[in-house]
């Protein structure tokens, strides 16, 4: 598929902060968090062992084995609540 069929997750919350829980995310999400300072812009290229697998995710329509990329932009980071 090409990068303009695909879409998921950034497509929906493109441009708007997003408040998540890193232990709820994949792997490779949790991964490329830990290493961003507040105020960091990283484009992830997270392999598809590290994010859906060879399953995938209809609901974000992303296929088997694919690789998926993000450009994340850390506003702030909150500790867990209890």
């Amino acid at each position: 598929r090409d990068a303009q069929e695909s879409r998921g997750l950034g497509d929906v919350y493109k441009r708007q902060p997003l408040n998540i829980t890193v232990n709820k995310l994949f792997k490779g999400f949790q991964q490329g968090l830990q290493m961003m300072s507040i105020g960091a812009n990283y484009t992830f290229f997270i392999p598809s062992k590290l994010a859906y697998g060879i399953t995938g995710d209809v609901n974000l329509n992303i296929g088997p084995n694919e690789v998926v990329i993000y450009q994340v932009e850390l506003l702030n980071i909150q500790p867990a609540t209890s």
